[in-house]
C-alpha cells in the first residue's frame, strides 16, 4: 500500500494553518519537511495513516477531515483537479476522480452509481487502513466528502447541496459541524459513506468546461497511468489484492479471472518474477498482519477474521510461519 508525499503534505499543511507545527510533525513521521513538495515521492501505509493522527493530536481538532475538506479545492488534485475543471458536468467531473485516484494512493477508492433520479457517490478507506486506524480512516472518509461538495460548488458557481448523506460509523459528538458542512440530513450506521444527489445537481454544467483542455488533462493523466503499468507483474497483482479484495487473499483462480488469464498463464507470469502465488499470499498476509497487529484495539481474532482465515489457529500457524513469533509476543514489541 503507498500514498504519494501530496497526500501526506495536504494534512500537515492543513494542520499547520490552525496552528499544529509542521516541524515537529514530520520529525514524528520521520519526513523531511524538503519532501512534501516532492509530490511523487512514495509514503508508506503507515506514515500515510499515522499523518492524520499526528496532526489531530497537534490540533486537537476532531473534525479536522470535515474542516480540511471543506476548504479542499481542484488544484489539490493536481492533474486531476484540472480535469474536473474541464469536464462538462460534475458527474463526468466525479467519474474523473474514479477512473484517476490510483494514481495518488492505493489505500483510498471512489465510485459513483446512477439509479432513476439519483446518484450515488461513494467513498472507501481500504479494509487495512479502516482496521488499524479507524480514526483516520474516518477523517479521510469525511475530508473526501466534504471536499467533493465544496469543490461542486466551485466548479459550478451553485450552491449543490447532496439529498442524503449517508455514514458507516455511528453517530459523532458535535452533529453541528456535520449539518452545518453538508447542510443535508444524515444517516449514520449505514452500508456505506455515500452522498446522495438528485441527477439533475450531477449534470449541473461546470463553469470553465473546455473540451480541448480535457483531452489534454486526460492524456497527461493516461501517461502517469501508464508508468504505473510498467511496474512489475506482482505489484499488480498486490494492488489488485488491495482495491479490489480489500485486503483478503482470494484464490489463484480468483485472481487469474481478474486479469483474464488462465490459472496456468498467471502461474507463468509470475514465475518470470521468480516467485509463485504462495509466496506472494505469504507476503501479502505478513504485511497486512504485521500492521493490524500494531493497533492495540484490535484482537487477534479480528485479524484473522479480516485476513479471510477461518478461525485463529490457522492464523496463528501462519503467522509463525512469516515471523517465527506467535502473533501474542510480536504485538507485545508496541506495547
Amino acid at each position: 500500500m503507498f500514498a504519494h508525499m501530496a497526500f501526506v503534505r495536504d494534512i500537515l499543511l492543513g494542520a499547520e494553518k490552525k496552528k499544529g507545527n509542521l516541524k515537529s510533525m514530520c520529525e514524528a513521521l520521520k519526513i523531511n519537511p524538503l519532501d512534501l513538495y516532492h509530490s511523487d515521492i512514495h509514503v508508506s501505509f503507515e506514515q500515510a495513516y499515522l499523518a492524520w493522527e499526528v496532526a489531530i493530536m497537534q490540533t486537537g481538532d476532531q473534525h479536522l477531515g470535515l474542516h480540511l475538506g471543506e476548504q479542499t479545492n481542484p488544484s489539490i488534485l493536481g492533474l486531476v483537479g484540472l480535469l474536473m475543471q474541464s469536464c462538462p458536468n460534475l458527474e463526468e467531473a466525479f467519474k474523473a476522480v474514479c477512473s484517476f485516484s490510483i494514481v495518488a494512493s492505493d489505500m483510498f477508492s471512489y465510485s459513483i452509481s446512477t439509479s432513476g433520479d439519483k446518484g450515488s457517490l461513494t467513498y472507501k478507506a481500504c479494509t487495512p487502513w479502516v482496521k488499524v486506524s479507524p480514526l483516520s480512516a474516518r477523517q479521510a472518509v469525511e475530508q473526501a466528502m466534504a471536499g467533493t461538495v465544496n469543490i461542486f460548488r466551485m466548479l459550478t458557481g451553485m450552491k449543490i447541496t447532496p439529498e442524503l448523506v449517508l455514514l458507516s460509523y455511528s453517530k459523532q459528538k458535535d452533529l453541528a459541524e456535520y449539518e452545518r458542512i453538508f447542510q443535508a440530513p444524515i444517516k449514520w450506521n449505514a452500508s456505506s459513506n455515500t452522498l446522495i444527489f438528485s441527477r439533475d445537481q450531477l449534470l449541473t454544467p461546470v463553469l470553465s468546461y473546455d473540451e480541448s483542455l480535457m483531452g489534454v488533462f486526460c492524456d497527461l493523466i493516461k501517461k502517469r497511468f501508464s508508468k504505473l503499468n510498467k511496474e512489475t507483474f506482482v505489484n499488480k497483482v498486490k494492488r489488485e489484492v488491495m482495491t479490489t479484495f480489500m485486503g483478503q487473499i482470494p484464490s489463484i483462480e480468483s485472481m487469474a479471472t481478474k486479469f483474464n488469464m488462465t490459472v496456468r498463464s498467471f502461474q507463468r507470469k509470475l514465475e518470470e518474477e521468480n516467485i509463485s502465488y504462495r509466496m506472494l499470499c505469504n507476503d501479502l498476509g505478513k504485511d497486512f498482519a504485521t500492521s493490524l497487529l500494531s493497533n492495540q484495539n484490535i484482537t487477534v481474532k479480528e485479524v484473522a477474521s479480516t485476513l479471510g482465515y477461518s478461525n485463529t489457529r490457522a492464523f496463528q500457524r501462519a503467522f509463525k510461519s512469516w515471523t517465527g513469533q506467535a502473533p501474542g509476543k510480536f504485538r507485545n514489541t508496541y506495547k
